[in-house]
């Protein structure tokens, strides 16, 4: 039998099922996301009776802790040598974590306070992250080269987007049955997760083989603050990106609400979620034939634009009444989004090979996919944390009165999301990290690795 690969070349077309096998982990991975990050905050608020603002801080403190586990993961993963590699050892280890936590989240068995959801999202994040960090790193070893990369993160996310539409069906399902956001909907989420994830790991796992590593590979906490400061290309896509999540997260913290109270059609909230990334998934093609043609940066600076565009045009002129039209605006801005959903994965791992080459190290590909993880998910929990309680500042508090000043979710999803895009797309237009640019670097460190192995007497 002839052995799996241990890297992806995109002139051979028997390799693609292989990254469609490589990308299945980011369907239950994407499963998570819609939940925790759009339907936690007014299932806790609905069903449960936390306030909005108890809310939002708690979910901030447990993004914080992050802060450690983010680096601390990714070190240990480019560290770790086994017979079984450093990437799948570790997302196998976070398959019990992650599945621990969503139970705990999704479905108490206990009456719930504010520690209690403090506890269950730090477990979920936990496994989230023994997995994630993991993942995307693997991703970048297995497609060195840039336009590889971009095929394999269109896989990869178009695998993401396939599973947040999964998850945005159990919304969609429950409210024909006579469910909103409440016990059974958020049940049906885990079991989903339950089942997916389990499956779509040890397909993964089987479907590359891991890069062989040196064991005297040296990484450090510093290397985390390194790899900002002396990789100019990565802290720009980093901050691009901080911005760019701080408008996402809020938009979407603020989504269930706006439909549910300020449209009164909270039926609509499955549509909402879902119609939108099965069109990002349809977009695909288009975007990275665009990235292409333009780069990934710019391609990304353009998608960003095109929604922005759609929501500060659209979304001020909606009345009450015009829940199906705001469905319709989000379906847009789904067909624009494909190229900042699917791209900036394939720039991080990039942004790693220009570090090796310029510092004459290992690339570290997991410190930077820690850091790139890290800054996002604390942009997504600064997100939840400004908007909730901006709207209960706003006179919006469903836990106190869900008909006062419903307006406020409109104008706090456009005010929120919209100033930050924009900041986004100036920084991305004006990155400077081309497709030849990173053609000449692979080519020195190719060297680099060739003059390593003759002088360690290994002959290939």
């Amino acid at each position: 039998m002839t052995p799996s690969p241990t890297t992806f070349d995109r002139e051979n077309g028997r390799h693609l099922w292989r990254l469609a096998g490589y990308s299945a982990t980011a369907i239950p991975l994407a499963v998570m996301l819609v939940p925790a990050t759009a339907l936690v905050p007014i299932y806790y608020s609905d069903v449960h009776g936390l306030a909005l603002a108890t809310i939002g801080t708690i979910l901030l403190l447990s993004r914080i802790f992050d802060v450690a586990t983010d680096p601390a993961v990714g070190l240990m993963s480019d560290r770790t040598t086994s017979k079984f590699g450093r990437r799948r050892i570790w997302m196998a280890a976070g398959v019990p974590v992650l599945l621990i936590g969503v139970w705990l989240l999704f479905v108490p068995p206990v009456e719930v306070t504010g520690a209690y959801l403090l506890v269950a999202s730090l477990i979920t994040y936990l496994g989230w992250t023994l997995i994630q960090i993991p993942y995307w790193s693997w991703g970048a070893e297995i497609a060195p080269q840039y336009h590889d990369r971009s095929t394999l993160s269109g896989f990869r996310e178009t695998a993401m987007i396939a599973g947040i539409a999964v998850a945005s069906l159990a919304p969609l399902v429950a409210s024909s049955f006579g469910h909103g956001i409440d016990r059974t909907t958020m049940m049906a989420m885990a079991i989903i997760i339950t089942v997916l994830l389990p499956v779509t790991v040890l397909i993964s796992a089987k479907s590359f083989r891991e890069i062989p590593v040196s064991n005297d590979m040296k990484s450090g906490w510093s290397d985390l603050i390194f790899v900002l400061t002396r990789n100019p290309h990565f802290a720009r896509l980093v901050v691009a990106f901080c911005a760019i999540e701080l408008g996402k997260g809020a938009g979407l913290a603020v989504t269930a609400y706006l439909v549910t109270y300020y449209f009164g059609q909270p039926e609509l909230i499955g549509l909402v979620l879902l119609l939108p990334y099965i069109l990002i998934i349809v977009s695909v093609p288009f975007w990275l034939a665009i990235s292409r043609r333009c780069g990934k940066a710019r391609t990304i600076a353009l998608s960003l634009g095109c929604a922005a565009a759609i929501l500060a045009i659209g979304v001020p002129l909606l009345s009450r009444e015009d829940g199906y039209v705001f469905l319709a605006l989000e379906c847009l801005v789904g067909l624009a989004a494909g190229g900042f959903a699917i791209l900036p994965t394939a720039l991080v791992a990039d942004t790693a090979d220009y570090f090796a080459d310029a510092e004459g190290r290992e690339p570290l590909v997991a410190t930077h996919f820690s850091a790139w993880s890290l800054s996002r998910k604390f942009m997504q929990a600064i997100a939840i944390g400004i908007a909730l309680p901006l709207l209960a500042f706003a006179g919006f508090d469903p836990s106190i009165d869900p008909n006062a000043n419903v307006a406020a979710t409109k104008w706090m999803f456009i005010l929120l999301s919209v100033p930050f895009y924009v900041a986004g797309i100036w920084l991305m237009w004006g990155y400077k990290f081309s497709a030849a640019d990173h053609r000449d670097v692979r080519a020195r460190l190719q060297v680099r690795d060739a003059e390593n192995q003759s002088s360690n007497g290994i002959v290939s």
